[in-house]
């Protein structure tokens, strides 16, 4: 265990694990359910539609073809995650139907799983494990990620429960448990394939604690023979071999966005500040007075610093606020880490760090980009350091309104983020419906309606049966109209001379926050919108251009973004 001894003043019955974790349950559960009714966004219909496949041909999930990035191509080479989440999307709709409420709901599962398989885990880690799960539910990396339809939260809940059991099996020498635990390591990896960084994780832990190989180690042939069986299987199916087309794409994409080590590591560090909010927002109780504004002084220089490295304007601007004030986390954050490194002779502190610094290097590293989602899986540890440093240090008692205030401004960042968030995708289906309204010519003849993007924005234009523009064979003729959404990814601006710009829709989405907005700096989703996972206090307005063409044109490829 780590810190003090749980607060005596407390009431028994709270302190009751089965009273504690339901009103776990209980704060989780009020937090996401105003979110059930959001709009399908970004990736999600990837999941979606590979749900309605799955409940077609269950053994041919990826076999279909799909207009995601610009031109037609199979869903096995335009879908780079496993299928586990929708998997389980397809059984829910199988019972309920594909409405977004529905699969909402049914996504408040895994949710709730990743908030008390946090708890359960920082159990055996600290002393106030109630508050590290909800510092982790308050951090805008899980309450964001926790109201869309993609499977970062399913992989979150497999990698705390997955590493509760691994570890409480080490401790009480059950065997069972490790075998239970790498087979929920293998639906991790089914879910998303950066679990398979908990094959070296648990192993680092493992020999940190036990210094020694024996017969517990074959619990790894579990999630390794899945893993396996899954390459396989996606090979002897659909010819493709994933390790290539995975590292393909990240490194392709990494190239193409330009993006230097420099840089990535200053956005890297906004990104973790924002993410993990609860950090900073902690912070003060454990650096005070001159260490706390030695603290202050060294944010501001590394906001600035910081935020032009990362490409940021430079001058007193909100933009600038909220570059110090996640520069001030990820200085926090820094800081923990450094304290457990003191520790790290003890398997649970090495545990934490690892797991930490794994995803560090793979966000700055290895994914495809930046974004809060590919920190999401470190959310639970950074809870659970801050608690043990919040409980090391001295004079600090974690009751009343020293726990409660900074919680309750974390937690109310968080929820109007993912209401910003919510917004933007409830204006991509609002355009969709305004400019594709019902009887829209969308045949094959001249005057046809057409579009370009992706994300929710396809899925709804789609839905009312507008083709997307395929860069490889599109045929557009004369007459033809194409929609084109600025904030949005894969578009293709007709050039001049082919076709007249004839109308610009201007639609503020509301709720004054930016969670991926090129105008505002904000990419929540991806570094490629901005260096900062989100701003708040400005006006996010959705652009949508509309073109005529006044010539017929064959596409045959074109550069996309």
């Amino acid at each position: 265990m780590g810190g003090s001894d749980p607060v005596e003043q407390t009431p028994g019955w709270l302190r009751a694990p089965r009273t504690e974790g339901a009103l776990l349950g209980a704060v989780a559960i009020a937090c996401l359910v105003p979110f059930v009714g959001k709009p399908i966004h970004l990736d999600d219909p990837l999941f979606v539609w590979t749900a309605r496949q799955i409940l077609k041909a269950p053994l041919d999930f990826y076999g279909f073809d799909v207009n995601w990035h610009g031109f037609t191509d199979v869903m096995a080479n335009a879908n780079k995650n496993p299928p586990l989440t929708a998997f389980y999307l397809a059984a829910a709709a199988a019972l309920f139907g594909f409405s977004e409420v529905a699969l909402h709901l049914a996504m408040l599962i895994p949710a709730l799983a990743a908030v008390l398989g946090s708890w359960a885990l920082a159990r055996r880690l600290c002393s106030h494990p109630a508050l590290a799960a909800l510092a982790m539910l308050a951090m805008p990396a899980f309450l964001v990620s926790a109201t869309t339809l993609m499977a970062d939260v399913v992989l979150l809940a497999c990698w705390v429960w997955s590493l509760f059991l691994w570890w409480s099996g080490l401790e009480d020498g059950r065997p069972a448990r490790l075998v239970a635990a790498g087979g929920i390591v293998g639906l991790a990896i089914l879910a998303k394939f950066v679990a398979v960084a908990l094959l070296p994780l648990l192993m680092a832990v493992t020999w940190a604690r036990e210094r020694r190989v024996d017969a517990r180690w074959l619990a790894f042939a579990v999630p390794v023979g899945m893993f396996g069986a899954y390459l396989a299987f996606m090979s002897g199916r659909y010819g493709i071999d994933l390790r290539e087309t995975v590292a393909g794409y990240a490194f392709d994409s990494r190239t193409s966005s330009g993006a230097n080590l420099f840089r990535s590591l200053a956005v890297a560090a906004f990104f973790a500040g924002g993410s993990f909010l609860s950090v900073v927002a902690y912070a003060p109780l454990l650096w005070r007075g001159r260490r706390g504004a030695a603290w202050l002084a060294i944010s501001v220089v590394g906001g600035v610093v910081l935020g032009s490295v990362a490409g940021l304007p430079v001058g007193l601007n909100l933009v600038s606020l909220h570059a110090i004030v996640f520069a001030a986390g990820a200085l926090a954050l820094g800081a923990l880490l450094v304290g457990e490194c003191r520790h790290a002779s003890r398997g649970d502190a090495a545990l934490l760090v690892l797991w930490i610094g794994g995803i560090a290097i793979f966000t700055v590293a290895l994914n495809w980009t930046i974004n809060a989602r590919s920190l999401l899986p470190a959310a639970p540890a950074v809870a659970i350091v801050l608690v043990r440093a919040l409980e090391r240090e001295p004079g600090v008692r974690l009751e009343g309104w020293r726990v409660g205030a900074p919680l309750a401004i974390c937690l109310g960042v968080s929820l109007w983020v993912a209401w910003g968030d919510t917004r933007l995708a409830t204006e991509a289906r609002d355009a969709a419906r305004l400019l594709a309204p019902a009887g829209e010519r969308v045949d094959d003849t001249a005057g046809s309606l057409w579009f370009e993007g992706a994300w929710g924005f396809q899925y709804y234009m789609e839905e009312r049966g507008v083709p997307k523009v395929d860069a490889m064979g599109s045929l557009l003729r004369a007459g033809d109209r194409v929609v084109v959404p600025l904030n949005n990814t894969n578009q293709w601006i007709p050039p001049v001379g082919v076709a007249e710009l004839v109308e610009e829709l201007r639609r503020p989405t509301g709720g004054l926050v930016a969670s991926q907005s090129r105008a505002h700096g904000a990419g929540f989703y991806s570094d490629r919108y901005g260096p900062l996972p989100f701003v708040i206090g400005v006006e996010p307005v959705e652009v949508y251009q509309v073109y005529v063409l006044g010539a017929t044109l064959r596409l045959r490829g074109h550069v996309r973004e």
